[in-house]
């Protein structure tokens, strides 16, 4: 029963706005029948904020709030006055426990068992059937009211950046959803909450001055995704990855991220000792331990699998907002194998790994193929010197650029036009070639079979493009030879395939089961454990490796993952 105090402020200040809404909708009953919808989510978030502030009691007595809403939406109950009035006396009971939250006691508990009883009494018993607690912890209506509530908060600390409380508010709700592992299934607000923590560490330090404008461009912007989220979260139940409030999203967290980049000025290591004969005060051992490529190979290696996790993640990068934040985790992780191999005098090394963060398409599957070779044979634990891998990564390189020109020769694939599937050819398979027909004493032009297949119509050269003539295994006919698609008509092969698969968008594959929400979510569903609480620490790690001061609140964040991570 007991909560931290820090936790304690927070949940008095939500509980108290959620209270309100419910106040101002009971108290419209009066005159007519309240809004059975909005009336169930807030009660549903007022649910959610008690049981993760620890408050059991104050959490059943929302649920009666809850079941209650539900049921006069469904029509099991009618409005009457008696159902008003027993709302009216909860709402002024959870005004009056919420102002004993601190000396929070077994009295007060019993007055809120007293009162969920009463409310207990007026839904029938017939309940439908609980939902899954993965389900449930990711409800939509409980999203939609947080993340609005934060877009709130930002625009108070925009409109009054002197003001540090909007956006000391706005942390507090930012850091309480990251908390809960089903964030990750929404997108892009797991993105934006990372954007919100970014921004703030930006802040200006001194009283009364103002947001530096990269700042407060991402706080707008972050705050019209999240309203945006909300309303897409309460009409289809998720966010929609595609609105144009992401594309403004995207270009202020990348307006961000450059006004952030400073260069570093790399010093080798070897520029730090004399180049005279001494004496000297440090000397060189006699027999040392490890050679500097050997210290190289060992300071290098969790970056370089670092790299290799990044790439993969880049690769399932679909949406605007994934694939941002994907770029923006591969230029610093180059960036930092960039200094170390800098550092140790492998100066082809460092362009090799520093040159693709300047890239504009950083994703190209080419250049993430490329970079995760390189990360592979630098990390390989065989016995190849640095000699060896220096010069494969220049074989690397060398080949990069020209697949690179070969993509810009071809020109992207978006532009060439589409075909339906039905008239797309099969990839893979050469056309089957009509065998030659029989000549007949009647006529000198030969006559095409009937149950032979049409020849292939003659493709018509593409201009800059080198045609190559294939023949089949065992037949030197020139008849029987075929070209092989180059330049568009490959773009156009490719773009029918891949056209295919939009059916599914519209039919798929299995028809989405259908399920309640109506289960009380423990607090340990919500939380990381195990494996998942020690990927969520690493993130921490690096985030508090980029900023320029520890954080407190990131700090406790990272000590509780690792007890729960140790937990299992």
């Amino acid at each position: 029963m007991t909560s931290p105090t820090g936790l304690l402020d927070f949940y008095i200040l939500e509980a108290t706005e959620y209270v309100d809404q419910l106040d101002t909708l009971v108290a419209a009953g009066a005159s007519a029948r309240p809004d059975a919808a909005r009336l169930l989510s807030s009660a549903r978030a007022l649910r959610g904020a008690s049981t993760m502030a620890r408050l059991s009691p104050l959490a059943e007595l929302a649920l009666g709030v809850e079941r209650l809403a539900r049921a006069l939406g469904d029509a099991r109950v009618e409005w009457s006055a008696p159902v008003q009035g027993v709302l009216v006396a909860t709402v002024d009971e959870f005004r009056l426990l919420i102002r004993e939250i601190r000396s929070f006691g077994p009295a007060q508990e019993r007055r809120a068992q007293e009162r969920a009883r009463e409310l207990r009494a007026f839904v029938p018993e017939s309940q439908p059937a609980a939902s899954s607690p993965a389900h449930a912890a990711a409800d939509p209506s409980f999203f939609a009211v947080e993340v609005e509530a934060i877009a709130n908060s930002l625009d108070g600390a925009v409109g009054n950046p002197r003001d540090p409380r909007p956006m000391d508010r706005a942390l507090a709700r930012v850091r309480a959803l990251r908390g809960i592992a089903a964030l990750r299934d929404l997108p892009p607000l797991a993105d934006v909450s990372d954007a919100i923590e970014r921004a703030a560490l930006r802040r200006p330090t001194s009283p009364g001055a103002a947001l530096p404008t990269p700042v407060g461009d991402l706080l707008i912007a972050s705050a019209a995704v999240l309203r945006r989220a909300a309303t897409d979260l309460r009409q289809r139940g998720r966010p929609d990855t595609s609105a144009p409030e992401i594309a403004a999203f995207v270009a202020a967290s990348a307006a961000l991220a450059n006004a952030s980049a400073a260069p570093e000025a790399v010093v080798p290591v070897a520029s730090l000792f004399f180049t005279d004969s001494g004496p000297h005060i440090i000397s060189r051992a006699h027999a040392p331990p490890t050679t500097p490529d050997g210290r190289f190979r060992a300071e290098v290696l969790p970056h370089t699998e670092r790299l290799r996790h990044l790439v993969a993640e880049a690769r399932t990068a679909h949406d605007p907002v994934a694939r941002d934040r994907a770029v923006r985790d591969l230029r610093a992780g180059l960036a930092e194998i960039r200094t170390l191999a800098t550092s140790y005098g492998f100066g082809l090394v460092a362009r090799f790994f520093g040159d693709p963060a300047s890239e504009a398409d950083l994703l190209d599957p080419v250049m993430l193929a490329s970079l995760e070779d390189a990360a592979r044979r630098i990390a390989s634990s065989d016995q190849s010197s640095m000699s060896e891998i220096v010069a494969a990564l220049d074989s690397l390189r060398r080949g990069r650029a020209v697949d690179q020109a070969i993509g810009v020769g071809l020109g992207p694939i978006a532009d060439a036009p589409a075909r339906t599937p039905a008239s797309s050819p099969a990839v893979g398979r050469t056309p089957t070639p009509a065998p030659p027909a029989r000549a007949t004493s009647q006529a000198s032009t030969p006559v095409a079979s009937a149950s032979a297949p049409a020849a292939p119509p003659a493709r018509k050269p593409t201009p800059g493009a080198t045609p190559r003539l294939t023949t089949p295994t065992g037949n030197t006919d020139p008849r029987f030879r075929t070209v092989t698609p180059t330049g568009s008509e490959l773009r156009e092969l490719l773009q029918s395939s891949i056209a295919g698969f939009d059916d599914l968008e519209v039919t798929p594959l299995s028809t989405p089961a259908q399920v309640d929400d109506d289960a009380i979510v423990s607090m340990d569903d919500l939380v990381y454990r195990g494996r998942s609480a020690l990927e969520r620490a690493r993130e921490l790690r690096d985030q508090l490796r980029d900023a320029p001061a520890p954080d407190r609140a990131t700090l406790d964040e990272l000590y509780d993952l690792l007890d729960l991570a140790a937990r299992e």
